[in-house]
């Protein structure tokens, strides 16, 4: 038996050491990107989300989704934790529709225009995209991850050249 560096019984010593400078070096870089996406998205102003499918939950990824309703962030992240909250009664059954099909793969995208009540108690339009980003085991959907913007003024308008052109075709029959 080698005596290694005292310690009898001992027949080598092997060490192996990592430099920590690499680890921090993805770090910082991790971090930079996270702090660029927040900004761009902010910038953006899209309201970013992840949805926990079994938990029926929604994890708000920053505030704008908050600014788009009138609501406090932190009371807003409690009463908005559901995927139906806050959704009119009217507009549920295309999103759970849109919701269906992109969680058992009939689309890869989840896309839907949809209005909430504002903490005004306003109805604004929204547009929600996302996509599948976990499954299990047996390939069932465990997570979303995707998007909310504020498309209200494009919708108003939009409803408003529809009854502009129904008005006028009204008076031209």
């Amino acid at each position: 038996t080698v005596n290694c560096n005292g310690v009898p019984g001992i027949d080598g010593l092997m060490t192996q050491m990592h430099g920590i400078d690499a680890r921090k070096a993805v770090e910082a870089e991790m971090s930079r990107m996270r702090a660029l996406v927040t900004s761009a998205v902010g910038v953006a102003r899209v309201g970013a989300w992840e949805y926990d499918v079994q938990a029926d939950r929604v994890e708000w990824l920053n505030d704008e989704y908050f600014r788009i309703v009138g609501e406090d962030p932190v009371t807003g992240r409690i009463a908005h934790r559901h995927c139906r909250a806050g959704i009119l009664d009217e507009d549920w059954p295309a999103m759970e529709a849109a919701l269906t099909a992109c969680l058992t793969g009939q689309t890869e995208l989840f896309e839907c225009e949809y209005r909430v009540c504002t903490a005004g108690g306003e109805d604004r339009w929204l547009l929600d995209r996302g996509r599948v980003i976990a499954r299990d085991g047996t390939g069932r959907s465990t997570r979303m991850g995707g998007v909310t913007l504020d498309i209200d003024e494009r919708k108003r308008a939009e409803i408003a050249l529809r009854e502009s052109e129904r008005r006028f075709e009204t008076v031209l029959w």
